[in-house]
């Protein structure tokens, strides 16, 4: 009975790392597209001050 619910488990945790294995990649360019996103407008919207103010932060 253990040995089943080992396997009932193990199932469980393989199943989880295939989905993750798919969606890390996305999870990755979304995050360094919002972050370069987030630069630009940062850039727009402070003169150099502001933003090696806010940099330091």
């Amino acid at each position: 009975m253990a040995d089943e619910h080992l396997l009932d488990l193990l199932q469980i945790v393989r199943e989880e790392a295939e989905y993750l294995d798919l969606i890390q990649p996305t999870h990755v360019i979304n995050e360094g597209w919002a972050t370069f996103v987030e630069a630009e407008l940062l850039r727009d919207i402070l003169d150099t001050k502001s933003w090696a103010s806010l940099s330091v932060q």
